[in-house]
């Protein structure tokens, strides 16, 4: 096979040659539906794109191809040939990097007008939809080769684009982050007169501003949205035709404000009953018309129960826009799919799909705030399918699978990027498993093995174990083992980059592996709207997940997260209140544990009134047998976890509290209930981490045995929030006003067997129903600042503290551990006669 010499002086396989090595065999997919797989023999494989370009593709199989399937395929090990010591060790210095005092003077550098014709061929077309003139990709590219404000955000996300895209992209990023800085410092540097704020350049500049920081993942993706509602909503009247890239703008900020709402069931920035659009200025049908109308009824519905009145106007808007279409402007070709499957269907244009995926989105939020009698109103799926006699549940099954059906058919960039919106709020609602793993499956690149774990057709292919491969290709490993550890990594483990014009030249279509490079966030977002089951449709709101960090088995043997993992873990403490770090507890000490505190949890709910309950009868307070046959280090002082609680609190926090919380089955004749919400910090507490509780459910908890509900953000909130006073057995509860006004969402995360989660103490949660027949356990340890004067120390019986010195003396500890020490006997005796939950004091003396 012929051999290429690459930049980092090592040899690799022609990308064709490697292509053909690879894929000889039947794809994944047709080995797990067996039936034989035409990609077998090389005359019928589809290559994804033109082999002369140079760039490594995976083919499709034409079985897949016409199923509408995601193909999925594991790789052969490649060996890659080292010939001589690698030029690698030595890091490459980055470039030195200066922005140039003009767009002619910077596009004499290569890597610049290299990102600039990147944003013309294969960015540009995200901001067009609709946009019959193509403002930002014939406009824009002519007014930024003399504006520096406008071709410092083109270089910025298209270089960022390139970065999150092409391996071995080190100095492209950093050329992305500077021409963004220089942006921002440009658009603030801007006068209220400057004509860029009245023509159009300065809101463009901003939406391409917000697309870069969505792509950089590492800043707040909505920080611009409201920069940019100040301009958008300058003017009023969108139909003057002298600027037409001012009006180009607002539409696009409209879509970008439109996706972030569904991504967090908030209102929109933009009052858009202050917009008028003349009735002649958009044609019957048009993607911007549906714009508007699913804008107003976001703000209406996602703000506060919309009424009948408002509720009717808004689905005759919906009703008339749905009759306005042309037949061109409909599905040319529709096949049902088979069982399991989705629907395949196609449009003549892009702008097309996308106001029938606001079309049904509406329609998703219709159903859900309609009156029963009303839901024979709502718009049918489409023509020759009636509404008559279908639930709800059937109306948002299908309007939600018919969406996804459209992206997944369609798979143009700019229809997918706006599309992770729509999919990100409906598909909770799909009800068919075998169709949502297939969604999760185009979404991811993943495919689904015999017990439903999600197999990534990237992260299949086996590393080597010679200890050299890594030498030979440090990045390609790298990449690999970023996306079997579920890292933030966007790169495809390949020498090059996926060519985006193939989009037109060959008419490639974008597997699941290739979308990791389009949105990553918001494919994220619609990910994880598959992993929520709405069972109630009170609100039309999609409550934010917790965010889970599944460390990889090196970290596991280690007994510590990597830099990335533990970054991950102290940023969302501090953003959300809470992330879940899975697989560290070991099951078979779980179980142990378990079987002895479940039998401890009955007989304590056999004391009926006298017992220890928290708020109800359902929710106990008990503690873990204090001595030594229980006392499991890998549990109780887990490593993993108090690294993380030591990065945010400071070194060697203080262990001082150690309790559970047992959700208990319902006694027959009893109704099953639930805890206010509450927070467990009720007292003028700081307003900075000051206490986190490591909580680990003994067996995998979620919705139905009783999973903790959390409010992800509160825990900025201060004392003033809450009612009743402490030392109550209803003290710290949230006031009713603030959980109904919409600021917070609670959601019941599902939690595995084996995670650990840490929680901030003032974060508002509430212990919810057990509607099964098992006692759901959950432990809570509380690590407290090494500064923080809580007065609290535990007690264990003495034939623990050889286990704790024995962890100090190995370093493995890490935590003050304030004991009060009694014999194993007394300790015993003790531990099932402590108080209820809130009559511990967590306040610090004075």
């Amino acid at each position: 096979m012929p051999r290429v010499y690459n930049k980092e002086g090592e040899f690799t396989l022609n990308p064709m040659a490697r292509t053909l090595l690879t894929f000889t065999r039947a794809c994944d997919t047709c080995r797990k539906r067996k039936v034989k797989c035409p990609s077998a023999s090389h005359q019928h494989r589809n290559y994804l794109a033109d082999s002369s370009s140079g760039d490594e593709v995976r083919p499709v199989c034409g079985l897949c191809s016409s199923k509408g399937l995601f193909c999925t395929r594991s790789e052969k090990p490649v060996t890659f040939i080292q010939h001589g010591p690698s030029k690698r060790k030595h890091a490459d210095p980055e470039p030195a990097i200066a922005v140039a005092s003009s767009p002619h003077d910077a596009l004499a550098q290569a890597d610049v007008a290299g990102a600039f014709h990147h944003y013309i061929s294969a960015i540009a077309a995200w901001y067009d939809l609709g946009d019959p003139s193509r403002q930002f990709a014939t406009v824009v590219p002519r007014l930024a080769l003399d504006e520096p404000l406008l071709f410092s955000g083109a270089v910025a996300v298209a270089a960022m684009h390139l970065g999150k895209t092409t391996t071995g992209a080190k100095a492209t990023l950093a050329t992305a982050r500077m021409y963004h800085a220089e942006c921002v410092g440009r658009l603030i540097a801007l006068g209220e007169g400057s004509a860029l704020l009245e023509n159009g350049v300065a809101l463009a500049t901003v939406c391409l501003l917000r697309s870069y920081e969505i792509l950089d993942e590492d800043v707040d993706p909505n920080r611009h949205l409201q920069g940019a509602y100040s301009l958008a909503s300058r003017r009023g009247l969108l139909n003057d035709m002298s600027s037409q890239l001012f009006t180009a703008g607002f539409w696009n900020y409209l879509r970008e404000d439109i996706t972030f709402s569904l991504f967090e069931g908030c209102p929109l920035k933009m009052d858009l009953s202050e917009v008028v659009v003349p009735s002649h200025a958009l044609p019957p049908g048009h993607l911007h018309t549906a714009s508007l109308i699913l804008g107003r009824l976001i703000n209406a519905a996602f703000e506060r129960p919309v009424e009948d009145e408002e509720w009717m106007e808004l689905m005759n808007a919906t009703t008339a826009w749905y009759q306005s279409l042309s037949a061109a402007q409909k599905p040319f070709g529709r096949i049902e799919g088979a069982a399991g499957e989705l629907a395949k269907v196609w449009f003549l244009e892009d702008s097309h799909a996308s106001a029938m995926h606001y079309f049904l989105t509406i329609c998703c939020i219709l159903a859900i705030s309609a009156l029963p009698e009303r839901l024979t109103h709502l718009p049918p799926l489409h023509s020759g399918v009636s509404i008559s006699g279908q639930s709800r549940e059937d109306l948002l099954d299908g309007y939600a699978s018919e969406i996804c059906a459209i992206a997944f058919t369609t798979r143009i960039p700019s229809v997918l990027v706006n599309a992770f919106g729509p999919i990100s709020y409906s598909a909770k609602y799909i009800r068919n498993e075998a169709v949502r793993q297939g969604i999760l499956g185009n979404l991811t690149g993943c495919s689904v093995d015999d017990d439903g774990r999600m197999i990534s057709s990237v992260a299949a292919r086996p590393l080597s174990p010679k200890p050299d491969r890594r030498k030979s290709h440090p990045r390609r490993d790298r990449d690999l083992l970023a996306i079997r550890r579920g890292r933030r990594r966007h790169h495809f483990p390949f020498p090059r980059s996926y060519p985006f014009k193939a989009y037109k030249s060959s008419r490639a279509i974008p597997t699941g592996v290739e979308m990791l490079s389009l949105y990553p966030l918001a494919r994220r977002a619609a990910v994880r709207s598959l992993g929520l089951t709405k069972s109630t449709y009170t609100t039309a709101a999609a409550p934010r997940l917790p965010i889970v960090i599944t460390p990889s088995a090196q970290e596991i043997a280690n007994k510590r997260l990597d830099a990335r993992n533990l970054e991950r873990a102290v940023r969302h403490v501090h953003l959300d209140g809470l992330v879940v770090v899975n697989g560290v507890a070991p099951h078979a000490e779980l179980d142990i544990l378990n079987a002895r505190m479940v039998k401890d949890a009955r007989e304590l709910q056999a004391r009926g009134d006298k017992g220890p309950f928290n708020y109800n009868q359902g929710n106990l307070q008990l503690d873990a047998p204090p001595v030594a046959e229980f006392f499991f280090p890998s549990i109780f002082t887990n490593i993993i976890a108090t690294q993380i609680t030591s990065s945010v609190l400071g070194p060697r926090p203080k262990w001082t509290f150690c309790s559970a919380n047992a959700a208990m089955p319902p006694l027959p004749g009893a109704s099953p209930q639930r805890q206010p919400v509450h927070s467990d910090a009720d007292f003028a507490f700081p307003s900075h981490p000051f206490a986190l509780v490591v909580n680990v459910p003994l067996i995998s908890m979620d919705a139905r045995n009783g999973s903790t509900e959390i409010w992800l953000g509160t825990h900025t909130q201060d004392v003033s929030a809450q009612e009743g006073a402490h030392g109550e057995r209803a003290s710290g509860r949230i006031k009713e006003p603030l959980l109904r006004d919409g600021s917070f969402k609670p959601v019941q995360p599902k939690i595995d067997k084996g995670a650990v989660v840490i929680r901030d103490l003032r974060l508002w949660h509430a212990g919810m129903p057990n509607s099964s027949q098992d006692v759901r356990i959950m432990l809570a340890m509380i690590h407290f600042a090494p500064w923080y004067r809580n007065g609290m120390r535990l007690e264990l019986g003495d034939d623990v503290k050889p286990l704790l010195e024995d962890l100090e003396a190995r370093g493995e500890l890490g935590l003050e551990v304030p004991v009060d020490w009694v014999s194993r006997d007394e300790a015993l005796d003790r531990y099932m006669n402590r108080g209820f939950g809130n009559s511990y004091d967590f306040d610090q003396e004075a």
